[in-house]
């Protein structure tokens, strides 16, 4: 399937490129909790095309087959679309917990992933270390 443009662009692709496009609901005692739209660089994984993914998820086939060896996650809030409420099972424009990954192995991106989950069953908290202090003083002393 040819991405669009962004994810092309994501995945440093040329616009012509084909992906894999994956999107998988996961459910928690018959409740969905989490909706994943994830897209594959077949250029750099050409093996995940002859995939079904009905008896291994495609993160877990991709951590057991690709050695991945960078990621970057972006956390975020906005407000659900048509789609995600839907699939959610919460009112559109409700506010929705997002994670964007995207993975490489070397050079080239392997993956881009959008996960969405509904906004009201998350909170994210960060407490800082006091060892990261000193690091920060010692760095901020060069």
């Amino acid at each position: 399937m040819k991405p669009p443009e962004s994810i092309s662009a994501k995945l440093d692709l040329p616009v012509d490129s084909k992906a894999l496009n994956i999107r998988c609901l996961h459910f928690s005692n018959g409740v969905s909790y989490q909706y994943e739209n994830r897209w594959i660089n077949l250029a750099a994984v050409p093996a995940a095309r002859s995939q079904s993914f009905k008896d291994i998820g495609p993160n877990e086939w991709l951590v057991k087959e690709i050695p991945l060896s960078n990621s970057e996650h972006i956390f975020s809030a906005e407000n659900s679309d048509a789609t995600e409420s839907d699939l959610l099972g919460i009112r559109k424009n409700d506010a929705i917990f997002v994670i964007e990954r995207k993975t490489w192995l070397g050079s080239n991106v392997i993956t881009v992933t959008r996960m969405t989950y509904p906004g009201a069953a998350y909170k994210m908290s960060s407490k800082p270390m006091a060892a990261m202090k000193d690091a920060v003083a010692i760095i901020a002393e060069k």
